[in-house]
């Protein structure tokens, strides 16, 4: 005996207005189908419905955090951007004289740092994201400052290290130009073999000729004691001559002067007015001799122009005291 198929699909009826009778209703394809789709497009209103219920009603503990951040960030606008600024500043200031110290010691350029964001602009976003890249980049910023100038210690130390017997010495070297705000393009004729402007002869220059108009400051390049003060009215020599005495056998000697401000036994200090320039003893024109003699020797006195003249302005002198030229004495 075949046992019944029990049909559990509950059974629609459709009112037949002809037979004035209710019937069974049978669906379409299509019918199938809008059905079907009217359930996709309610659980969709649906699903969007509970997206919205918690982006703008629920509110989640990270979202509370990131709110009260940037309300903070917001209100210390200002603060921050000030703070910001003067680190900034700080870096860029221990940069540049990382670059000046390197240049001085190694006469090469240091390599520039990558180009910097406008930490300013992004503050003033209130972009959490940005300000946080920026926060980052500056502590990048400052552990390379740091790490290159513990670098650079290290190099220092090693290269550059002193005794204390030594210190004395570099005190009182003649490390800076005889007149104030020297203007390299008068230096008409530097160290070593050149024409003698009298007897046309090639011969051996001492020192440094330098042009300038009569009664121009001469000063001492170093600290120290005069040793000797010349006066001459004879048309040849040095003229007017004074010679300083630096210690560790360092002397210096300003020839050709007009005026002398100094006596023997003076004790002078570096940057003092000393005399004048002019055109005393065996000279073409009013300028100023200047010699460094070391260990009874004379050196090239361009090689001791380390303070007040710029490396752009060390690159001139040395090309023009290098030139093969006449002498003005």
């Amino acid at each position: 005996m075949k046992t019944a198929k029990v049909n559990t699909r509950p059974t629609v009826y459709q009112y037949n207005v002809d037979t004035c009778a209710y019937e069974p209703h049978k669906r379409s394809f299509f019918g199938y189908i809008a059905y079907g789709f009217f359930l996709v497009l309610t659980a969709g209103l649906f699903f969007v419905g509970l997206l919205f219920v918690h982006d703008y009603v629920v509110e989640s503990e990270h979202e509370r955090k990131l709110e009260t951040e940037n309300a903070l960030l917001k209100k210390y606008t200002g603060i921050l951007t000030s703070d910001l600024k003067e680190v900034e500043q700080t870096l860029g200031e221990l940069e540049e004289k990382d670059k000046r110290l390197h240049k001085k010691f190694f006469t090469t350029e240091l390599e520039s740092s990558p180009a910097k964001t406008d930490a300013h602009a992004i503050i003033l976003t209130g972009n959490t994201s940005d300000f946080r890249k920026q926060l980052r980049a500056l502590e990048s910023q400052s552990e390379n400052v740091s790490r290159n100038a513990k670098d650079n210690d290290v190099v220092y130390a090693e290269n550059l290290s002193l005794d204390q017997s030594k210190i004395n010495e570099l005190i009182n070297l003649p490390v800076i130009p005889p007149v104030e705000n020297l203007d390299p393009s008068t230096i008409l004729s530097g160290y070593g073999m050149r024409i003698n402007p009298f007897h046309k002869a090639v011969h051996h220059h001492p020192g440094i000729d330098i042009a300038l108009p009569r009664g121009t400051n001469i000063i001492a390049t170093a600290s120290g004691i005069v040793k000797t003060v010349k006066r001459s009215d004879l048309q040849a020599g040095y003229g007017n001559f004074i010679e300083i005495d630096h210690g560790n056998n360092v002397i210096t000697r300003y020839a050709h002067l007009e005026t002398v401000a100094v006596r023997v036994g003076q004790k002078i200090d570096k940057g003092a007015t000393i005399a004048s320039s002019g055109n005393s003893g065996g000279s073409v024109a009013p300028h100023l001799h200047y010699e460094i003699i070391r260990n009874n020797a004379n050196v090239d006195p361009v090689y001791y122009f380390i303070s007040n003249v710029s490396p752009e302005d060390y690159s001139v002198i040395h090309t023009v005291s290098r030139s093969e030229n006449q002498s003005l004495d």
